[in-house]
């Protein structure tokens, strides 16, 4: 699904928007601006407080777990209390590289990459997004700035989280698992959590936090 046809629904998939009024997840306040999976997945994390514990989006989570989260956003049933941070942070970045259309579209991704070196031309470029992705972006970095409020207790820094996360917004697929691994760290796939390669464009977008430049 597209991110705009995610933002306007506002509701789990296989409900879609003709329950919406129904359903109880629906938030009015962000209908048709940011997708529902994205804000329920980052208020979970935020409500936990788990941002603040240590290096969550660079290693992977516990791949049974991540199944059962991305169920969970299908169907609109609630999270499970038991599930690891590693595995919502994830789950998180699997629904992002999952858009056909990244969050920061091929032609803004372009126009950005031209003029990394000049932040106002980065912020122009972004500028130019369709609505839903630029409030979407928006809230991304909001929730990213809450992290590194926290970075001494969760050791990320700007570098690591623009490494992660610039390459998930523009359509890159995620870091795979460092091949220098010992054999007691399992990876994703067996249910284990691994490290993940710091990698990706580097590109940070100095956007404001509120949403009125999106409104």
């Amino acid at each position: 699904r597209s991110l705009e046809w995610l933002a306007a629904s506002n509701a789990p998939v296989r409900i879609g928007a003709s329950h919406l009024s129904r359903h109880p997840l629906a938030a009015k306040s962000l209908e048709g601006l940011v997708p529902h999976e994205i804000w329920r997945l980052a208020g979970e994390m935020l409500t936990r407080n788990l941002l603040s514990e240590e290096r969550i989006f660079d290693m992977y989570g516990k791949g049974d777990q991540v199944v059962e989260i991305r169920e969970c956003l299908d169907s609109g049933q609630p999270f499970e209390e038991h599930w690891e941070a590693r595995s919502l942070a994830e789950a998180f970045l699997q629904l992002l590289i999952s858009l056909p259309v990244p969050v920061i579209t091929p032609s803004v991704r372009a126009a950005a990459i031209g003029v990394h070196n000049n932040p106002q031309a980065c912020c122009d470029a972004a500028g130019r997004l369709p609505e839903p992705h630029l409030t979407t972006l928006i809230y991304l970095l909001a929730m990213l700035r809450e992290m590194l409020a926290h970075s001494s207790r969760n050791k990320h820094t700007p570098e690591t989280l623009a490494a992660i996360f610039s390459a998930v917004l523009m359509g890159a697929p995620p870091a795979p698992v460092s091949a220098s691994l010992s054999d007691d760290d399992a990876d994703a796939d067996t249910g284990g959590a691994g490290p993940r390669d710091e990698t990706g464009l580097g590109i940070v977008f100095s956007l404001p936090t509120d949403h009125s430049k999106a409104q």
